[in-house]
């Protein structure tokens, strides 16, 4: 005869038993896609089985709200030329710990393949940002909630990128709300190139203005910006934000107007289009902690395609000469030009911004649709490289289902 305590272990063995899920991304469109695009999904995608349809929802915004102000404090040097050697000195301290970790945990579980023009690209990130002959916008894809950091440690040697408190590495505009929450975590991205920018607001605001100092002084500068604005978990086709075309714009104007020799040159833009971040660390947030988990389970193959250098001058300078003959101002806009609208008074800029973003967007579907088929591939080649005994220990500690 089965005892009570015996019982009421059954009874919760039962009611905790693991319930697997099959969810559509199509019924999980966000707001910034109200016309419900998508785009293809690599072959391997999937949405967690063991997170419910509630979770899923959950999960699509962040855990703390886009407020008018900064959680904390902006700790960015402003105005100055040079960047403090303190501030070098913690970037490389805050930093090198971060690089170990991350290439301990994570590199032998990813596979990395460069496509592109990625030897060119490597070259400028390993050279002295004072001795680079011109500056550089990247536009990357967001599928993964640490795709940047991550690609870059796993790509890029400690020796000489991070020992030299960072500077060769791009700057990144970060979400008030999701990585500058807290004092630590404040005091920690700041010191890892990460500005903290408000959603919404636009280009009139501190964060802006501190990276157009930088443009201003780095003739080295190096900027990377995630221009759909938001981890894209459900491969939804996004509107570009503009704010990346400002700093492109700002290169051009003082291409033409200066007489220096470090500003000659444009800054040169290129597409950073990546696959597989996603399967590494998924962006969905789990309900318990750890909230976000790296899959230790198998190899995961990476592809990262570098696009051709993108120059705008000729654009912009054949743009401002038709206005010389005609005030016509071709501002179309798309889904969010009645916020642009209320936003800024200089459509001219707007129209500029406007027509950069749209070229940088065929440049991404371009890269994307190049590569895709290649990506599917690899992650057939690699089916069958699992640990299945480190699947039974994260398992066994209760870290995955």
């Amino acid at each position: 005869m089965l005892s009570i305590n015996t019982f009421l272990k059954n009874k919760l063995a039962v009611t905790t038993r693991f319930i697997s899920y099959n969810h559509d991304r199509y019924s999980y469109s966000i707001k910034e896609n109200p016309d419900k695009r998508y785009m293809q999904a690599p072959k391997n995608y999937k949405i967690p089985s063991y997170l419910s349809p509630e979770e899923i929802e959950a999960t699509k915004t962040c855990q703390f709200p886009n407020t008018d102000k900064l959680f904390q404090k902006f700790l960015h040097p402003t105005g100055v030329e040079q960047i403090p050697l303190k501030y070098k000195f913690l970037s490389t301290l805050g930093f090198s710990s971060f690089w170990v970790a991350t290439r301990l945990l994570l590199k032998p579980f990813i596979k990395i393949y460069h496509r592109g023009e990625w030897e060119k690209f490597n070259d400028y990130v390993m050279t002295d940002h004072k001795k680079r002959t011109h500056q550089m916008m990247i536009f990357s894809n967001h599928t993964s909630t640490l795709d940047d950091p991550m690609l870059n440690i796993i790509n890029f040697p400690w020796f000489p990128v991070y020992s030299n408190g960072t500077t060769r590495l791009p700057w990144n505009i970060v979400g008030h709300n999701v990585l500058f929450t807290t004092k630590f975590k404040n005091w920690w991205f700041t010191y890892g190139r990460a500005v903290p920018v408000i959603r919404g607001k636009g280009i009139d605001q501190q964060g802006i203005h501190f990276l157009e100092e930088r443009q201003k002084h780095e003739p080295g500068f190096f900027m990377n910006v995630y221009c759909e604005g938001k981890v894209n978990m459900f491969y939804e086709k996004l509107d570009l934000k503009w704010g990346g075309a400002k700093f492109i714009l700002n290169s051009i104007e003082r291409s033409m107007e200066t007489a220096e020799n470090s500003f000659k040159i444009p800054m040169q833009t290129r597409i950073l289009y990546h696959f597989g971040c996603d399967r590494v660390l998924s962006p969905f947030r789990r309900p318990n902690p750890p909230l976000y988990f790296p899959d230790f389970t198998r190899l995961h193959p990476v592809l990262i395609a570098i696009g051709k250098p993108l120059d705008f001058s000729l654009l912009i300078k054949t743009m401002r000469k038709r206005r010389e003959k005609s005030s016509l101002i071709d501002f179309q806009g798309r889904s969010t030009r009645a916020k642009a609208l209320k936003m800024y008074t200089d459509l001219q800029a707007c129209e500029e911004r406007e027509t950069i973003m749209n070229l940088v967007e065929l440049e991404m579907q371009a890269l994307r649709r190049q590569y895709l088929p290649e990506y599917d591939q690899l992650c057939e080649n690699h089916i069958n490289d699992a640990f299945p005994k480190v699947e039974k220990f994260l398992k066994f500690v209760k870290l995955i289902k």
